[in-house]
């Protein structure tokens, strides 16, 4: 049944620019950020600083971009009257929020993989220098970890409201205006777990720190979605009666 629902969301996907626009979006960053890097050789721990920035630029953006990219989507379902088959929330209506679910995060993942071997490829070229693969192969997981999480907390947003671009673009922007913030002042070290929005740009770090804290993050990372997730279902819920 589920495969179902995938096809039919890739059919609509394949008429849309969308999916082109995060893959092209995702490659410019990369380039950018090889570029960008030159600035660093002359640290002594360039090699993380790289790691480092890279995954923490594209964690910054991403609760922009996935805001974004799931408001404009369901804008356009919503004008051709497809969000009839979903509305409803969450009774019986499982198949069709995972394909979405499942959808965007391949199309982010696909992204984020590409991006990563431009970049390593790209500093390796440009400055002869080998990246560690295990590091960024972490980074990768982090990013897609993250990615699924907010995409469960948006995709439910942007079905229970009716101007889903508005709401998922504010939400997006403030997340990400959020992680830089926090991602600059020691505060964000404290508190950022308890901010989805904040994990794509801290678990990779924790991970070169400490590795059982970064597998004690991922556990409460999840808890804490799905806490916010339940929350805004119920809230949502009490909104369609």
């Amino acid at each position: 049944m589920i495969l179902n629902f995938l096809k039919s969301d890739w059919l609509k996907l394949k008429r849309t620019y969308l999916r082109w626009i995060i893959t092209v979006f995702f490659i410019l960053h990369a380039v950018f950020m090889v570029w960008y890097s030159k600035d660093l050789l002359k640290l002594e721990d360039f090699m993380f600083s790289m790691y480092k920035l890279f995954f923490g630029s594209i964690g910054v953006l991403l609760p922009a971009i996935l805001g974004i990219y799931i408001g404009l989507s369901s804008s356009i379902e919503k004008n051709a009257g497809n969000f009839r088959n979903i509305k409803g929330f969450y009774f019986g209506k499982t198949n069709a929020i995972l394909s979405k679910n499942i959808l965007i995060n391949l199309i982010f993942m696909l992204s984020i993989i590409l991006s990563t071997i431009v970049f390593m490829f790209g500093i390796n070229i440009c400055y002869k220098i080998i990246l560690p693969l295990k590091e960024f192969i972490v980074g990768i997981f982090c990013f897609c970890f993250s990615c699924a999480l907010m995409t469960s907390i948006y995709i439910p947003i942007s079905i229970g409201f009716s101007n889903s671009i508005c709401t998922l673009l504010s939400i997006g922007i403030l997340g990400s205006l959020v992680t830089a913030i926090l991602a600059v002042v020691n505060l964000g070290n404290m508190i950022w777990w308890l901010i989805p929005y904040t994990y794509a740009t801290f678990l990779p770090v924790i991970f070169c720190d400490n590795f059982n804290m970064f597998i004690l993050s991922l556990i409460i990372c999840i808890v804490v979605t799905l806490l916010i997730l339940t929350i805004i279902i119920k809230f949502l819920k009490v909104l369609e009666k």
